[in-house]
């Protein structure tokens, strides 16, 4: 699925919004948490496409960003705790058909770019793929 088209992984539609890369600091107001090579920040969207209330478990951890050679590159967990002001917002009830916006930041060398995500809507579910 292309940027913008929402993806179903199991009971969730996720909507990747937005890829900024290029990053060196995630806002005037966050820590100090610094890139070693360049921030990507992923913002998604993920709605309940089912008929009854689910818990959202986007876990950090199965996330991944690959570059054009195949390269897999993993979340930062402290960057994205950075960009979501130490909230969590994918651990959260979700009703039928209401959507959570969330932010995923990958740390990628500054002389590579991200081609396709890989997204999970939890641990156990098989994943989307969204080209960048």
């Amino acid at each position: 699925m292309p940027i913008g088209q929402p993806a179903r992984d199991r009971d969730f539609a996720l909507t990747v919004t937005a890829v900024d890369c290029g990053k060196q600091d995630l806002a005037p107001d966050a820590p100090d948490t610094k890139p070693q090579g360049q921030f990507c920040v992923v913002k998604l969207t993920a709605r309940n496409a089912a008929s009854r209330t689910l818990r959202f478990t986007l876990s950090v951890f199965r996330q991944s960003a690959y570059a054009p050679d195949g390269t897999r590159y993993a979340v930062s967990s402290a960057a994205t705790e950075d960009a979501s002001q130490g909230k969590n917002p994918f651990i959260v009830q979700v009703n039928p058909g209401n959507e959570v916006p969330g932010v995923l930041v990958f740390d990628i060398p500054k002389t590579s770019s991200v081609a396709k995500l890989k997204l999970y809507e939890s641990v156990i579910s098989p994943g989307v793929e969204v080209t960048v």
